[in-house]
């Protein structure tokens, strides 16, 4: 699929969703509510995937500790990558989406895998290691 079709699949799939979403610097972005956390997500289609970009709400805090806590969750997960962007911790995941067929299970997949490590890692990750 190219880029045009995957953003065109994931407006269609956040429309359905009821998810209120914008669009800035080539991400479609939005926000999920999951249980008692807000996180922050933008999707970035690119020729044959897509890249998903979960933030936390707040900073990281301490530079090394974050630096540290995102090294451990790497060392941990399946896919995917945890890394610091502009004193906010930001986790990467991408989706393969070859046909338009199974691109909009792969973009739900990938958006819930994202938001899941998000989760579980939150109390490891706040700055006060606050949990949900």
């Amino acid at each position: 699929m190219e880029a045009t079709e995957i953003r065109r699949a994931l407006a269609a799939l956040l429309d359905d969703s009821g998810a209120d979403w914008r669009e800035a610097a080539g991400c479609l972005c939005f926000r999920l509510r999951r249980g008692g956390a807000l996180l922050e997500l933008a999707c970035r289609p690119l020729d044959g995937r897509l890249l998903v970009y979960g933030r936390y709400p707040f900073p990281a805090g301490d530079r090394q500790r974050a630096l540290a806590r995102c090294s451990e969750v790497n060392g941990r997960v399946l896919q995917g990558a945890m890394f610091l962007d502009g004193g906010r911790v930001v986790f990467r995941t991408e989706a393969a989406l070859p046909d338009d067929y199974e691109a909009p299970l792969r973009m739900q997949e990938a958006i819930a895998y994202n938001a899941d490590v998000l989760l579980h890692f939150w109390g490891r990750l706040a700055p006060d290691g606050a949990n949900l």
